[in-house]
């Protein structure tokens, strides 16, 4: 698949998992807000954590040795119905980001202290990847 099929599938899916994740107005469930191994939930999706090893902005790992792909329940079940829908067509997922522990998030923000690029730690709103 050429780049641009791959921008068009990732901005598809990007969509899709974006509206499936806004809420009805009502509290999410414990459970769905509980954070879980997406391969756990389905194997068949590729993890590549960029920020475990050095391809990545920094050029060095900053996460813990052996850190998961997590996510929340919801989200990982959301993901595998998208892995299941770009199977038939010969595509899947493949994860470079997920939860990120404080400690990477706070590396990040010091190497760029770009609201661009990275949330400031410092910020009450925060980050998508942190909690």
């Amino acid at each position: 698949m050429n780049r641009r099929s791959w921008l068009i599938v990732s901005l598809g899916l990007s969509a899709l998992l974006f509206s499936a994740s806004v809420s009805s107005g009502e509290p999410a469930s414990a459970a769905a807000s509980q954070f879980v191994r997406i391969q756990d939930i389905d194997p068949t999706i590729v993890i590549d954590l960029r920020y475990a090893g050095t391809n990545n902005m920094l050029g060095r790992p900053i996460y813990p040795p052996g850190t998961p792909a997590l996510v929340r329940a919801s989200v990982a079940l959301r993901l595998a119905t998208a892995q299941k829908y770009l199977k038939p067509y010969g595509y899947g997922l493949k994860i470079w980001d997920a939860y990120r522990p404080k400690i990477a998030h706070a590396q990040l923000w010091e190497a760029t202290q770009n609201n661009s690029y990275v949330a400031d730690p410092n910020d009450p709103f925060g980050s998508m990847h942190t909690r």
